[in-house]
């Protein structure tokens, strides 16, 4: 029915015959309907909805095949126009291949293949934690990162010594036995400051 509505080559009483017809019809779009039930449903007369039915069957919107319903009630076909000529496929209607429109892109094209071509080989180098401090921490072990890297182990020595005197937080992990005896050496740190912190020395 909604496809009727919709439909905006009918006239009034083309539209009420039509939804008429529309309302009985099933899912194929026959119906069949007796005169007498089309008269009643659209408030015409016998002889306008006749009239109705003849001009539709002209168009083309309706085949009538006469005397094949019901009781010897006529059988209606409906084709129902759909604005912009677009059409439904009827049901179990074979699929057709509908090519792209002019200049559409290929649906079936591939995907790029990964990596890109010309693309760097992947690093197979890991990133290590980071601890508090912002510096690469293995195990047992502390290692600066990329950017002082190559800096003197002092550095990082220094560092750790001046937040222990400061008394903040080191992982016990992060100075080695070695470590803790240079700072001692050095004067850096006292053996009080390694002990609250948990270092071995």
């Amino acid at each position: 029915m909604s496809a009727v509505f919709a439909c905006a080559n009918f006239d009034p009483h083309e539209k009420l015959v039509m939804l008429a017809l529309a309302d009985h019809a099933n899912d194929e779009g026959e119906c069949f309907p007796s005169v007498a039930r089309l008269v009643l449903r659209t408030s015409m007369s016998e002889r306008g909805v006749r009239n109705v039915v003849r001009r539709l069957e002209d168009r083309g919107v309706i085949a009538v095949n006469m005397n094949g319903g019901r009781k010897g009630t006529n059988r209606y076909s409906l084709s129902i126009p759909v604005p912009g000529g677009e059409t439904t496929p009827a049901p179990g209607a074979p699929l057709h291949r509908v090519p792209p429109a002019p200049g559409a892109a290929d649906p079936c094209t591939g995907c790029p293949s990964t990596p890109a071509p010309g693309a760097p080989e992947p690093s197979m180098k890991h990133q290590e934690p980071r601890s508090h401090t912002g510096a690469r921490v293995r195990v047992g072990q502390l290692v600066s990162d990329s950017a002082s890297h190559d800096k003197p182990q002092g550095n990082v020595r220094t560092l750790l010594a001046e937040k222990l005197r400061a008394g903040r937080y080191v992982a016990p992990s992060a100075v080695s036995v070695a470590m803790a005896g240079d700072m001692l050496r050095l004067g850096e740190v006292e053996a009080h400051h390694l002990r609250s912190a948990g270092i071995a020395f």
